[in-house]
């Protein structure tokens, strides 16, 4: 749990994006690493990025950490 007077940032959904470490006192940043499918929670197809691995099918990715869309490069 962050506290409110660590926050440096939030986005407009309310997700910190930028926050002080209460214990090193760091600067620390959000960003967006590991997705899964929005379908069922698994990961990528090992060869296309916007296939599921487990349901084989076309989705959207999440962020685990924060609900971002994964909107691809």
């Amino acid at each position: 749990m962050i506290a409110e007077s660590n926050i440096i940032h939030l986005d407009s959904k309310g997700v910190i994006r930028k926050w002080i470490d209460q214990e090193t006192g760091d600067v620390m940043e959000h960003e967006c690493e590991d997705f899964v499918s929005q379908c069922c929670g698994a990961g990528r197809h090992e060869y296309v990025d916007t296939i599921c691995a487990q349901c084989l099918d076309h989705t959207g990715f999440e962020c685990i950490d924060c609900d971002e869309l994964d909107v691809g490069n």
